[in-house]
């Protein structure tokens, strides 16, 4: 059995990334370009840039052919800072 390891990454910009629109289903694979508090943006494979919002997408973060992880966009809301303190500090709340 294959013990997998638990990847925290704070920073999303320059990841390749799977985008699966929640609402219309629709993927968008290209590489993270920009992220704010509620959205991520994502530069496809023809050159346009696309906005998403964190919490109506699921996100795979890619690395090569391996998938690092997935993650519902719910999760990653919020600044890579405040993702920073959610880690580290006792003090913020979990999710």
């Amino acid at each position: 059995m294959e013990k997998r390891k638990r990847v925290k990454i704070v920073s999303l910009i320059g990841y390749q990334a799977k985008v699966k629109s929640i609402s219309s289903g629709s993927i968008i694979i290209g590489r993270i370009v920009d992220e704010t508090r509620n959205t991520i943006s994502i530069r496809s494979s023809d050159g346009s840039i696309k906005r998403f919002p964190k919490n109506a997408v699921s996100i795979t973060i890619m690395e090569g052919d391996k998938n690092i992880c997935v993650h519902d966009g719910s999760l990653i809301l919020g600044t890579p800072a405040e993702r920073i303190k959610r880690l580290y500090h006792k003090w913020a709340k979990p999710r």
